[in-house]
């Protein structure tokens, strides 16, 4: 049986019996994956449980300057010095960022497992998912704020920098009135607000403005100019001496386009394609898209990843499913 909903207040309960604490999130982490694991690291550890933050691979560069030495990159974990693993911002069990040593259908440790995906399988052995939330860093945030007046200034950045990332500096339509309030409190509790801002928004390198004019340039468009989307090849990222991790973003350059319904990324990786969906209309899904694609998400931000298909058959894959969607509204 999938366990049910666990209260605020339940949750703690369930995380501060333990000594010793794995915490993750999902693969290619972004910064609500970040600020989520980081910001629940701290609040732990300041409780005196041994934690370990892990992600398998260096994180972009934006997101280092928050991390300070408290992340475990790669390697293994002895799971054996485990009593749980806490699993944040992940909707399902095979998405998520473990260590080489740890094989999820053979943990035998208990689980918490705490999203705002609206597609999470549940999985776990006790669980707060939150579909209403713009952010899983949101969620812990109102957790954290339920059972304290304050948080320390670390712990409080590391979740503004998850709420920031997950809706785009508050530009979004999954900013409610909840997630403004929690992000003042944030500041409150001493959250470097600017720091956050300027390392997101102020920080991109000069090829990396180089690459988004000329992804700007050979922009793609269908369905009578409601789908927006372009391709980004390996070597194209070697021209323009970008690494993958830093092209995240730009899937915006597609979404603003006055008129474009659906924007897309497409990245060729070396054994098949990843594809980043964005819907600027409320009708459209797009994780309805990506679920036919092996994916999901958000109703208007999604993701998949196809392996063993060429970039020219991703294209076509994505354009026939988007299609089909458009002609649905």
């Amino acid at each position: 049986m999938k366990p049910t909903q666990a209260t605020f207040h339940e949750i703690l309960s369930w995380v501060m019996q333990w000594r010793s604490v794995l915490v993750v999130s999902h693969q290619r982490p972004d910064g609500d994956a970040i600020g989520s694991v980081l910001g629940v690291a701290r609040y732990l550890s300041s409780r005196g449980i041994d934690v370990t933050a892990y992600v398998a691979k260096p994180v972009a560069g934006r997101y280092r300057p928050f991390c300070a030495s408290l992340l475990t990159v790669g390697g293994t974990v002895d799971i054996n010095r485990i009593d749980a693993v806490v699993c944040l911002d992940c909707a399902t069990e095979d998405r998520l960022d473990l260590p080489e040593s740890i094989d999820y259908s053979s943990m035998a440790v208990p689980i918490c497992n705490i999203d705002h995906h609206v597609d999470n399988t549940r999985y776990g052995d006790v669980l707060h998912i939150s579909a209403e939330s713009a952010a899983t860093a949101e969620i812990i945030a109102c957790m954290l704020r339920e059972a304290s007046n304050t948080i320390s200034d670390d712990c409080a950045t590391a979740l503004l920098l998850g709420i920031v990332t997950d809706t785009g500096g508050f530009r979004q339509s999954n900013t409610s009135a909840g997630t403004l309030a929690t992000a003042a409190w944030l500041r409150e509790c001493g959250a470097d607000y600017d720091t956050v801002m300027k390392q997101i928004y102020y920080n991109e390198s000069y090829a990396y403005l180089r690459l988004q004019a000329r992804i700007v340039e050979t922009m793609k468009f269908a369905g009578d100019r409601r789908i927006a989307y372009f391709c980004i090849t390996r070597e194209l990222l070697e021209t323009y001496a970008v690494v993958s991790e830093e092209t995240e973003d730009l899937i915006d350059c597609a979404r603003m386009i006055r008129g474009v319904d659906i924007a897309c990324r497409l990245q060729e990786v070396s054994d098949g394609v990843r594809f980043s969906f964005r819907s600027q209309n409320p009708d459209v899904a797009v994780n309805e898209i990506a679920h036919k694609l092996g994916g999901g998400g958000h109703r208007m931000a999604a993701g998949a990843y196809m392996r063993n298909i060429h970039l020219q058959d991703g294209e076509k894959l994505f354009l026939n499913y988007a299609e089909k969607a458009l002609n649905e509204n």
